[in-house]
C-alpha cells in the first residue's frame, strides 16, 4: 500500500493567515433566527432534557449554542449528521 506523505510536515497550515471574514445576508433566515430565538429558555430546557440520560456537570464542557443552533439547522434544512 502507498500512502503519500507530501506537505505532511508542514509546521503551521495557517501561518500566514491572519483573519477569515464571513459576510451573511440580513435576510438569512439563519441570521434572522439567530436573532429572535430565546436561547437561554432553550439551553434551560435542552439541559433539562440532557439531565435526565447523563450527568451534564461532568466531562468536557458542550457549547450548547453551538450544537442548539446545528440541530435547529439540521431540522430545518432535512440535513443527516453527515450532511
Amino acid at each position: 500500500m502507498t500512502i503519500i506523505m507530501n506537505g505532511i510536515h508542514r509546521k503551521n497550515l495557517f501561518s500566514s493567515m491572519k483573519s477569515v471574514g464571513v459576510y451573511v445576508p440580513e435576510e438569512s433566515k439563519y441570521r434572522v433566527l439567530c436573532e429572535c430565538l430565546p436561547w437561554v429558555e432553550l439551553a434551560e430546557v435542552a439541559n433539562r432534557h440532557r439531565s435526565k440520560r447523563l450527568d451534564i456537570h461532568r466531562g468536557a464542557p458542550l457549547n450548547l449554542r453551538l450544537h442548539l443552533g446545528a440541530y435547529i439547522v439540521q431540522t430545518m434544512d432535512g440535513l443527516t449528521d453527515r450532511k
